[in-house]
């Protein structure tokens, strides 16, 4: 709608698109792949909330007039992705998901 992003305190936290998800739990499935209970479904790049925001923004021809509330520092969200980053799942990865469920809006 084109209106302030209003976010509470800004950090680095993961998002995994969920096609990525069905990716690798199809993979794991049906090529019986290794998988280990060390493995986070998270994205080598991290990115914060304000950024994750100005790319919703950007991808959707929108302002990315961003507000945050709090701005001292505090622990990020973040995964390690070694684990998912050896494997081959061709994965779309964030920007392209985002750009895939607005798509699906329209």
């Amino acid at each position: 709608q084109g209106l302030p992003i209003e976010i509470n305190k800004d950090r680095y936290m993961d998002f995994f698109y969920i096609d990525d998800v069905a990716k690798v739990v199809d993979n794991i499935l049906t090529k019986q792949s290794d998988f280990t209970r060390h493995m986070n479904l998270v994205y080598k790049e991290k990115v914060t909330l304000s950024g994750l925001a100005l790319t919703i923004c950007h991808l959707m021809g929108k302002s990315g007039d961003i507000e945050i509330n709090d701005k001292t520092a505090d622990a990020p969200y973040t995964g390690n992705s070694n684990v998912i980053d050896q494997q081959n799942y061709d994965l779309y990865g964030l920007e392209q998901g985002i750009s895939r469920m607005i798509e699906a809006l329209q």
